[in-house]
């Protein structure tokens, strides 16, 4: 029988896991198969962190009473000469 005279016939196929990567899946959604894999969520939670990051930093002055106020600033004062004693060891060509 000559291949090309054949009709197309759905043909049932065995599948363990469709949301699996294997090169099985690839060749069916290739072949529309099997549905497409649905976007990874992993950079749009990325980004919801970051913002979370950024309006947590923006809000930090919030709500907060002089005393509060002064420890943040020594807070943030230590980290900032922490950090550049870092970068003048580093500098030095000594560790943190």
């Amino acid at each position: 029988m000559n291949p090309a005279a054949m009709p197309d016939v759905p043909v049932q196929v065995p599948i363990d896991d469709a949301n699996a990567d294997t090169e099985w899946n690839d060749i069916l959604r290739k072949h529309k198969i099997i549905p497409e894999k649905p976007p990874s969520p992993t950079p749009m939670i990325e980004e919801a962190i970051a913002e979370a990051r950024r309006l947590a930093h923006e809000n930090r002055l919030e709500g907060k009473d002089l005393d509060e106020l002064d420890e943040l600033e020594d807070e943030e004062d230590e980290e900032f000469l922490a950090s550049y004693r870092c970068v003048l060891h580093v500098r030095a060509g000594e560790g943190c």
